[in-house]
């Protein structure tokens, strides 16, 4: 059976991130509980592999909990999945460097190949997997992890205007490729 995770107050999520530095294993282990399952969620989508998202994860946690660079201007959750998608960026880089030269408006090499893929009733993970890596972050924050278009710019590093103009671009592009449409932009 699933526990319920009760919401934190921001001063709460600040003081068990404290204790958690100072070698406090009880609330090291009671953030990571908390942030996991999103985060998670958030990494799979974006890399398309549930093991390459544990290893994400485990990276993010290790950067968390050996970096002190968090100040406090937002969530924990926020700074974490900040840290998630930016491992998930370097690790396309890295592993599909294609896939990133047209990081905000197409969708990854292979649309046009696909149309077999896609006149077989797409599944929606294959769908997110077709878009740019960019907007593959935006539509997982955004479905996986709740994440309203400020939340989306903080961990994206833009302002409120381009993330929510890249979060659309990426619903109508995910529409269109689940329509079936070859050519997406």
């Amino acid at each position: 059976m699933f526990q319920k995770i009760i919401p934190l107050t921001w001063q709460d999520q600040v003081s068990l991130y404290k204790k958690a530095l100072d070698g406090d294993s009880h609330a090291a282990l009671h953030l990571v509980k908390r942030l996991t399952p999103k985060a998670h969620a958030v990494a799979w989508r974006i890399l398309g592999s549930s093991d390459d998202a544990e290893d994400i994860l485990q990276e993010a946690f290790i950067k968390l909990f050996k970096s002190s660079q968090f100040e406090g201007g937002s969530s924990i959750d926020t700074y974490f999945y900040k840290i998630v998608t930016r491992l998930c960026f370097d690790y396309l880089k890295i592993r599909h460097p294609h896939l990133i030269e047209a990081l905000d408006d197409a969708v990854v090499d292979g649309v046009d190949v696909c149309l077999e893929v896609q006149q077989s009733s797409l599944g929606m993970q294959e769908a997110i997997q077709l878009l740019s890596p960019r907007q593959r972050m935006a539509i997982a924050l955004w479905a996986y992890k709740d994440a309203d278009v400020g939340e989306i710019a903080a961990v994206l590093d833009l302002d409120n205007n381009a993330a929510h103009q890249l979060l659309h671009r990426a619903k109508l592009n995910l529409k269109k490729i689940l329509e079936g449409h070859t050519h997406v932009r």
